[in-house]
């Protein structure tokens, strides 16, 4: 429409008159179809609301989601045009003002300054697919779709544009003029106007040329305004028009304001890069917003200003007030678009362009995700690059993503790899061209991470097989040259050996040689952490261990490196160890002659010399002083005294490193001396060893501890010159100690005694430290313990000077010597002592004494030996003789048995008066005296315990049962005779010995122990009551007599003693028929227990038993019985009774009484227990109950009920005529010991006892009452199921062999049909509780056709089709599985019968002529069945579906066929015939050529010519005779069926000859048989390459032929199949024709 001379107006009234018939009388046909394609398209693009923001906010997300109402209106502003000098830019701003009267509560405004709408973008617009930008492509148009603008409809009912004098609007409502919405243009006239939108702009500011007014729908509303607040600034990034783009809202009220404001603009420069048709510039981004939360800020790569190799390199950052910077270096590359990537919607593009972004720092994306893939646009599609990817790339109709299957994609990705290549090698070598970064910060662009975009993870791999052959990797280098490697040619050094070369070089050491061990090293600023996932992606490894080992010998770092750094060396050693250091001289340490030299570690590790530093700093120089004097003994060297010093405060782990893998030993002085002393073995050593811990205490070197550790260890030399290593004591010489004075000689030699040497008194000289003469005497008292009497610890060995009298001096050492021992442990010193305690050198008053038969007297106790009671001489120490100073020794005596005490004086009475009582010789006289003793010091206040104590257990008191010591003696008084006489022996004290004058010493004899209270004579009588018992001698007599005690107690009102009390309580004293029981464990008897007798052990007391005499005499103590607890009552004793029960093993002697005595008992235990006891619930469960079923256990017994609708024969039911009617009062007792009493808990009794039945009668009424109580059994599996035979027997079955019915009667011999038993009320029974199935399933009939493959069973029409049809009304992938597993062998029809046959000699006829010739012309039977009438299920084709999935095969698809055999082409039955009849003939070459014309088979015009030329030079021959073909059909036998067929037509290729048999014209079979014959030979010889085609064809040219070719019906013939013919075909048909004639 052209519109070039009109006005904008004029130009919208002709597209509303012309292209919509607005103003005329008739209406467009087309109107409804194009509304509704608008309508259909813009809801589909976008599936859901975010989806419209993939559009409009592709108008709105990443610009086309703002853009995309700009893009696809024209206002794309990357398709937008711009003056020259103008600055593009993009504004969005919202308002709550209804410039459009609409309604609407928010109004979106978009400015853009381009050039304007022409009318050919106008015209675009009010169309649909219709856009300007189509074939401008090659331009970097990004619009695509065509229907772009139409989406705005999705936020806006009434989108309005103003540009270059339009004012227009569009409507989603069908217009009332043509009944279409969407693309109908209105002209606005107001609402709004041009001031309107000048208000909102800015009064003061130029209006832009385009405006687009969007009054948005209220659901919108906020989505739009959230999408406009989360503007992405990268939008900008690859549009290259648009340099300025912001957002604001306009409101009367900015407090009221809700969206972001935002502006972002973007700079640039640029550079050619010629030789790889690529440039190259810097773009910086800038976003300004009101909200100053920079949010979450992605930062890919290090901040600027890295130092490398002396350069430092930087961009600066803009970050002023909220404006928001980035940097991004943008490489931009052309490829030409390979022929395997073309694709119709970039027709005529014959480039691509690639950019790829590399940001510098953060990226720009104000807290949200950044996209990693553009089409000008972004994609929301997240690469995990460290760098963005643009290209003109096919998206999704969503935009979300790029078309990943799409090969014009492939074919841009493909490229990508090589155009990051060159960025990246221009980045990295520093091209004067490119911002000069540090070279290891570039390398974090690479993307070394995986991508979750599997097609762009392919790009990553690609880009890494490029880059590890690039000499990229930056060496390591001390001079100005810079070296690069490939990956494969560099390794990595581990950054502790960094630190170790950074402080070596520092300090001067030269390690200018770090690549002349084999490898390339990478530079140390690019070889750290940082870079870690680069350098493993790059396959850049670490250097081997080996490496290190040569390079530290080569450079000597050991010995010139500085202490930190020697120590820095070893802890990288230490956390790398590894064989090869092994022999490396690597530890310093001070030699002989007080060098340095290096320890291998090989060596350190051997032990010949061992590595030590001081435990101590402050004992270094001391320790590296001492061991010069012992260094030939000690195989210990220590490190340099900085070294240590140095290591001391190096971290921990160096240390731990050098004490586990080398043995370095940290020692302190005692360790150090600790090492060898043990081993020292020369004198000289010795001596100068104990010079040296006398200098080290005396220094404070060394600890008192210390000291007496080594001491203890340390040779000595004795005083014959000796090295002794072996001692107990070391004596000080003779000529100086007491101990000859006492001992007269050493008497323990061979116990370890040693005399020191006299050469530790000598004055000595050691490692440049004095000792003077008698120096080491003290030290050696002190240190080494040299000591004498009284201060030696003394052997466990006699000494013999202590068997003869000691002076009194004497005597005074051996008790200071005493003294001083005690304080020690004395337990080891038996024989010592006891030869002091048992040597006669102490004087007594009786002469010189052992110590241990002595007493040092006290003037207390001392008068009273001698008093007339006293007929002892007590050995007193004579104080006379040593006079008072022998008292200040009474500890030391008593220690070696001088007795002191009264006490001991009193046990030394009371042991010689038990002399005399054992020798008999102890007079009644001697007791009195005895007793008068205890009396007096009674009188005195003097303890008499301890004289009580060594007589009280003796047996010196005659009684009327002989001598018995005290506490067995008992003094009676008259009162209490009855007590004594309930049983015999009781001890009481002679009064005819002693005469009534004894029992005036009562508190004495107490005192003593004998017994004087009832008290102690009822604790008497109940242990001898207690010893019969145990022994079970307690007679009636006993019993008698105790209960006749227990009565004059009561009766005298005394109390019960509490010893005969507890005896009565608690023994087994009373006789039962079961033993001796206790009383609250016996049952007096009574008639009501005798009928238990039979079922229950009971202790009964019978009086009428032997034990008691026959007397009944215990029952006169019926009342006492029960006061001790005897069950005297019937009800009282049910405890026993259940306790008690024992069955016996034959239940019929069990007669009802007891049974009913039982459930009596158990009724009146009601109350009294909480439960029955578990071992009587164990008894009972015996079978002796009597039941209707014979003899059961309680649980397996039913309490009859006949309301339950059963007869009790039907189950196990208490027999109540056995039992009598009164056992169904104990229906709760029978259910406590098990009995079921509820019909539903009788169900499994009734169910495990129904197999006993044989009566089909009983057998239902059990079933009837299972189903009515909802029975389930526990084994469903189980043979639950009686089924009778003729006779009164039968079986009994699983549900698995049953079902319900069997409609077709086919399963009678293979299951058991229950509908021909049982009444169909219990058919319910048997599905729903015992599982039995409705009817047989597609296991029973696969198990039924696999007997009847077993058996030859003779299948009937009838059984055939029943089968099938099943199966085939049950087909599916579980049937089919099932039958394919079970059935070798289909039905196979002959004549009117069936057989089976193998699946492999069945075959389908597919072919009835091949059918027809085999059932003529062969005796075998190979077509499976059909049934004769049909049947929808069993249809031909559902029957041959199964067929063939179980194994039948097609038989065109078996048949073998052979014409080598077919006829002799010889002699004059042959004939030529003009190929014009027939094969050269016009319409049979139309039909040809027609036919592969179709554009289905899109063959080409050369060949389709190629093919119809083979019937241009064949020879057609006539022939008489019939033309044959051999038919062969293999079976799994190996046998081969062989028909033979007649074929009228043979085409032999390889002689081009067709021969033909003569046609019968005068019958219509003659004539199609022909022509099918025909057909078929030629279909198969023109097109044996496409065997898909040949029946299509054949069944063409067979109709041709009916039609003998006539060119007007074979031309109607070709227009009912659709066909015709191109021109050439026509050209190359008329050359042929005009060819053969």
């Amino acid at each position: 429409m052209a519109a070039s001379h009109c006005t904008p107006r004029e130009h919208i009234e002709r597209i509303r008159r012309e292209r919509y018939y607005i103003g005329k009388e008739e209406k467009n046909p087309l109107a409804e179809d194009i509304h509704q394609a608008v309508n259909y398209l813009s809801e589909e693009l976008y599936s859901k609301d975010v989806h419209f923001l993939m559009e409009l906010i592709q108008a709105l997300l990443f610009t086309i989601h703002f853009i995309q109402i700009y893009v696809y209106l024209k206002f794309n502003a990357e398709d937008n045009k711009y003056v020259e000098g103008v600055t593009p830019s993009l504004e969005f701003v919202i308002t709550s003002k209804d410039i459009t009267m609409s309604g609407s509560k928010s109004t979106l405004l978009i400015f853009n300054n381009e050039i304007g709408f022409s009318p050919a973008n106008i015209d675009s617009i009010c169309r649909i697919g219709k856009s300007t930008k189509k074939g401008s492509r090659h331009l970097g148009y990004i619009g695509e779709k065509g229907i772009g603008f139409k989406s705005v409809f999705l936020i806006s009912s009434k989108p309005h544009i103003f540009s270059n004098g339009y004012q227009i609007r569009f409507d989603e409502e069908p217009s009332p003029d043509c009944n279409l919405g969407y693309i109908v243009p209105e002209w606005v006239e107001e609402n709004p106007s041009l001031s309107d939108i000048c208000n909102i702009y800015g009064p003061s500011k130029c209006l832009p040329t385009t405006t687009i007014i969007l009054p948005l729908k209220s659901e919108k509303e906020a989505a739009v305004k959230k999408q406009l607040s989360n503007l992405h600034p990268e939008v900008l990034l690859f549009l290259s028009k648009i340099r300025q783009l912001s957002v604001r809202e306009h409101n009367g009220d900015p407090n009221h304001n809700t969206v972001s404001h935002i502006s972002i603009s973007s700079e640039a420069n640029y550079q050619m890069k010629k030789n790889v048709n690529a440039e190259s510039y810097t773009l910086i981004l800038a976003a300004e917003e009101d909200d100053e939360d920079e949010g979450d800020q992605c930062c890919v790569l290090e901040s600027p200003g890295t130092q490398i190799s002396g350069r430092f390199e930087s961009i600066p950052e803009i970050s002023i007030s909220r404006l928001r910077s980035a940097f991004y270096y943008l490489w931009k590359q052309k490829f030409p678009v390979k022929h395997e990537s073309f694709d119709k919607k970039r027709m005529g593009v014959d480039e691509w362009v690639i950019t790829l972004a590399f940001p510098y720092g953060r990226r720009l994306n104000r807290g949200m995700i950044s996209s990693g893939v553009y089409s000008f646009l972004p994609t929301e599609m997240v690469s995990g690059f460290p760098f963005i990817i643009q290209a003109d790339f096919l998206l999704v109709s969503s935009r979300e993503s790029i078309c990943e299957d799409n090969p014009w994609n492939k074919g841009i990705l493909d490229c990508v790899p090589s155009a990051f290549l060159n960025a990246f090698i221009t980045l990295v070598k520093g091209a004067p061209d490119a911002p000069s970064f540090s070279v290891p910060f570039l390398f974090n662009f690479i993307p070394v991470e995986t991508s979750p975009i599997q097609i762009l993870d392919s790009v990553r791999e690609s880009i890494r097989e490029k880059l590890v052959v690039e000499h990229i990797i930056p060496c390591e280098s001390y001079t100005s040259q810079q070296i690069f490697c490939k990956p494969s040619e560099i390794s990595r050094l581990l950054p502790a050996f960094w630190s170790v070369l950074n402080k070596a070089q520092k300090f001067g050491v030269d390690i200018r040689n770090l690549h002349s061990h084999g490898r390339y090293i990478v530079n140390s600023y690019f070889d750290n952490e940082d870079y870690d996932q680069v350098l493993i992606f790059l396959g850049v490894n670490y250097v081997d261990i080996a490496w290190y080992e040569k390079f530290i010998k080569s450079c000597n770092l050991a010995k010139q490196a500085s202490e930190e750094v020697y120590l820095g060396l070893l802890n990288f050693i230490a956390h790398n160890w590894d064989n090869c250091f092994n022999d490396l001289p690597l530890l310093k340490f001070i030699n002989a002659s007080g060098d340095i030299s290096l320890l291998s570690v090989s060596r350190a590790r051997s032990g010949n010399q061992r590595l030590c530093i001081a435990h101590d700093p402050e004992h270094v120089s001391w320790l590296i002083d001492w061991n010069q004097e012992f260094i030939a003994v000690s195989n210990q060297v220590f490190m340099p005294q900085s070294t240590q010093t140095y290591l001391r405060d190096f971290q921990a782990g160096l240390q731990d490193w050098l004490e586990k893998s080398v043995k370095l030993k940290a020692v302190s002085v005692y360790a150090y001396g600790e090492n060898f002393v043990k081993a020292l073995s020369n004198k000289r050593y010795v001596i100068a060893f104990t010079h040296f811990l006398y200098h080290s205490i005396s220094s404070k070197y060394a600890s008192d501890w210390c000291l007496g550790q080594l001491c203890s260890s340390l040779p000595i030399v004795d005083e014959y010159g000796y090295v002794v290593t072996r001692r107990t004591e070391v004596l000080v010489p003779a000529k100086v100690s007491n101990w000859v004075r006492l001992l007269g000689a050493n008497p323990w030699k061979s116990e370890n005694h040693v005399v020191l040497s006299s050469e530790y008194l000598s004055p000595a000289n050691f490692a440049g430290k004095h000792t003077p003469e008698h120096g080491l005497l003290k030290f050696l008292q002190l240190s080494l313990k040299a000591s004498d009497i009284p201060h030696v610890h003394p052997p466990n060995a006699a000494f013999a000077s202590v068997y003869s009298p000691l002076t009194k001096e004497n005597a005074f050492l051996l008790l200071d010597w005493i003294h001083n021992i005690k304080s020690r442990k004395t337990d080891s010193l038996y024989s010592f002592l006891n030869c002091i305690k048992q040597g006669s050198w102490l004087k007594t008053s009786i002469g010189y004494k052992p110590p241990s038969h002595s007493f040092l007297s006290r003037s207390d106790w001392g008068v009273l030996l001698q008093t007339d009671f006293v007929l002892v001489d007590i050995p007193l120490i004579d104080q006379e003789f040593y006079g008072e100073r022998i008292l200040e020794y009474t500890e030391e005596l008593k220690f070696v048995g001088v007795q002191s005490e009264f006490w001991q004086a009193s046990e030394y009475i009371g042991k010689h008066l038990m002399n005399l009582a054992a020798n008999f010789t102890l007079t009644r006289g001697n007791v009195f005296s005895l007793l008068n003793l205890i009396r007096y010091l009674r009188e005195k206040h003097m303890s008499p315990d301890y004289l009580i104590r060594s007589v009280k257990d003796q047996k010196w008191l005659k009684t009327s049962h002989g001598y018995r010591s005290p506490s067995e003696s008992i003094l009676l008084d008259s009162e209490w005779k009855i007590a004594a006489q309930v049983v015999d022996g009781i001890p009481l004290i002679d009064n005819t010995f002693y005469g009534d004058r004894i029992r005036s010493y009562e508190a004495e004899l107490q005192k003593l122990g004998v017994r004087v209270t009832i008290d102690d004579i009822s604790k008497i009588v109940s242990e001898q009551l207690k010893h019969l018992v145990a022994s079970s001698s307690i007679s009636s007599k006993n019993v008698l007599a105790l209960f006749a005690t227990y009565r004059q107690f009561r009766k005298l009102k005394y109390k019960f003693p509490d010893a005969l009390h507890d005896f009565i309580t608690n023994a087994q004293w009373l006789h039962t028929c079961l033993g001796f029981r206790c009383p609250q464990a016996s049952i007096l008897f009574n008639s009501e227990w005798e009928a238990l007798l039979h079922i229950a052990s009971l202790p009964l007391i019978d009086g009428n038993s032997s034990y008691y005499g026959n007397s009944n005499d215990i029952y006169e103590y019926k009342n006492e019985l029960k006061e001790f607890g005897v069950a005297v009552e019937f009800k009282d004793g049910a405890k026993f009774a259940i306790a008690g029960l024992s069955i016996p093993k034959n239940p019929s002697a069990i007669r009802p009484a007891s049974v009913l005595s039982l459930l009596k008992c158990i009724q009146n235990a009601d109350g009294k227990m909480e439960s029955l006891p578990n071992d009587f619930m164990k008894s009972i469960k015996k079978r002796w109950l009597k039941t209707t079923m014979g003899f059961k256990s309680p649980e397996e017994s039913i309490l009859f009920d006949f309301k339950w609708g059963l007869q009790k024969e039907d189950g196990p039911f208490i027999d109540d005529i056995f039992y009598g009617p009164d056992v169904l009062s104990y229906k709760d007792e029978m259910k406590k010991i098990g009995v079921v009493v509820d019909a539903a808990e009788g169900c499994m009794l009734l169910a495990n006892h129904i197999r006993c039945h044989s009566d089909i009668s009983a057998i239902s009424r059990v079933y009837m009452h299972l189903y009515q109580f909802k029975w389930e059994p526990e084994n469903q599996a189980a043979d639950w199921i009686w089924i009778p035979d003729k006779g009164a027997t039968g079986q009994w079955v699983s549900s698995s062999n049953c079902i319900l019915h069997d409609k077709v009667n086919l399963f009678g011999s293979q299951l058991i049909v229950l509908d021909q038993y049982y009444e169909t009320k219990l058919l319910g029974f048997f599905s729903s509780v015992l599982w039995v199935r409705l009817g047989p399933n597609t296991e029973d009939y696969c198990k039924l056709w696999c007997s009847w493959e077993a058996s030859s069973h003779h299948i009937t029409f009838a059984q055939c089709s029943a089968f099938w049809s099943f199966i085939a009304k049950h087909w599916d992938s579980k049937t089919e599985k099932l039958v394919l597993g079970c059935i070798s062998k289909l039905p196979v029809q002959k004549i009117n019968d069936i057989i089976l046959s193998e699946k492999l000699d069945a075959f389908i006829p597919d072919d009835l002529l091949l059918k027809d010739l085999f059932d003529r012309l062969s005796d075998e039977a190979i077509f499976v069945w059909y049934p004769p009438t049909y049947m929808p299920a069993l249809s031909r084709v559902n029957l041959n579906k199964i067929y063939s999935c179980i194994g039948a095969r097609p038989i065109s698809e078996a048949v073998e066929k052979d014409e080598s055999e077919s006829f002799t082409a010889t002699g004059a039955n042959v004939r030529k015939v003009d190929p014009r009849s027939l094969v050269l003939k016009t319409g049979f070459l139309k039909i040809v050529l027609a036919f592969l014309c179709d554009a289905s088979l899109n063959i080409s015009s050369a060949e389709r010519c190629r093919i119809v030329k083979k019937l241009h030079g064949l020879e057609v021959l006539g022939v008489d005779e019939h033309i044959t073909v051999s038919c062969k059909v293999s079976l799994s036998s190996g046998k081969t069926l062989v028909v033979k067929a007649s074929r009228m037509c043979r085409w032999v290729k390889d002689y081009a000859k067709l021969f033909i048999q003569r046609v019968d014209e005068s019958t219509k079979r003659g004539i199609i048989e022909f022509s099918t014959y025909f057909a078929h030979v030629i279909a198969e010889g023109l097109l044996s390459e496409m065997p898909g085609q040949i029946t299509a064809l054949a069944e063409l040219v067979k109709l041709g032929s009916l039609l003998d070719f006539q060119d007007d019906a074979v031309d109607f013939l070709l227009k009912t199949k659709n066909l015709h013919m191109f021109a050439e075909d026509e050209e190359f048909l008329s050359s042929l024709t005009s060819c053969s004639a």
